[in-house]
């Protein structure tokens, strides 16, 4: 996780700030979007078919 957030703020310091936190909060929607259906298929059971 750690390096995650390295490589993000990586991003934000070489990059255009507006463009790594639209893209940022994108890969967040997504993960949300597709923890939501996994747990609606599976019926309210934790899954891990999305990883």
């Amino acid at each position: 996780m750690q390096s995650v957030f390295s490589h993000t703020f990586w991003l934000i310091s070489e990059h255009d700030c507006t463009t790594v936190k639209f893209e940022f909060v994108v890969f967040i929607v997504r993960l949300l979007l597709l923890h939501v259906c996994g747990k609606v298929r599976t019926g309210s059971r934790e899954r891990d078919w999305y990883l």
